[in-house]
């Protein structure tokens, strides 16, 4: 399954284009994932993310925005911009 539109993402005075990106089935049939919600499980499989990055995730909830998330879950900016456009704040 495929997100159908490109689109451009700014934050902090950066701007990226966030092609196209595959998303497996069971996140792509009820919507994105939501991080505040997500189980270890599900956010382990979001690109570039492992068991500790996924608990330093779970144990910094709740995430408001792009922002909120970089500045409390230890993850760079880089690492975040992988899966952004797989994910929401709900």
């Amino acid at each position: 399954v495929f997100v159908e539109d490109a689109y451009y993402v700014e934050q902090g005075g950066l701007t990226a284009k966030v092609s196209p990106t595959a998303v497996p089935a069971s996140q792509a049939s009820v919507g994105l994932l939501s991080i505040n919600t997500a189980t270890q499980a599900e956010i382990e499989d979001l690109p570039g993310i492992g068991p500790v990055s996924a608990d330093k995730i779970i144990q910094n909830r709740p995430y408001s925005n792009f922002e909120d998330l970089k500045t409390r879950s230890g993850l760079s900016e880089g690492a975040i911009m992988k899966f952004q456009d797989q994910i929401s704040y709900e």
